[in-house]
C-alpha cells in the first residue's frame, strides 16, 4: 500500500516536466505502465523466491535492490539537475 502512494505521486508529478516537448500524456503512461509491470514482477517474483529459497534469501535480494537503486539515484542526481535546468 505504501508503494501505491509513491507511484501515484511520481506518475502525476514528473510527466509535467515533459510539457515543452508535448509528451506529458506519453511520459505519464510510460511511468504508470512500468510501475504496474514492476509491481507484478515484484509480487510473483517475491513469492517464488520465498517459496524456493526462503525468506532470508528474499530479504537479502530486497536489500541488494535497495542499495543498487540508492546508488543509481545518487549518481543520477547531476543528470536530473541538468535536465531540470538547474
Amino acid at each position: 500500500m505504501l508503494v501505491y502512494g509513491s507511484t501515484t505521486m511520481i506518475s502525476m508529478h514528473y510527466p509535467i516536466r515533459f510539457q515543452k516537448w508535448g509528451l506529458v500524456a506519453s511520459s505519464g503512461a510510460i511511468i504508470n505502465g512500468f510501475s504496474s509491470i514492476g509491481n507484478m514482477i515484484a509480487t510473483y517474483g517475491s513469492g517464488y523466491v520465498a517459496d524456493q529459497f526462503g525468506w532470508n534469501t528474499l530479504l537479502f535480494i530486497w536489500g541488494a535492490i535497495v542499495v543498487v537503486f540508492v546508488l543509481m539515484t545518487i549518481f543520477l542526481i547531476p543528470t536530473w539537475k541538468k535536465f531540470r535546468g538547474k
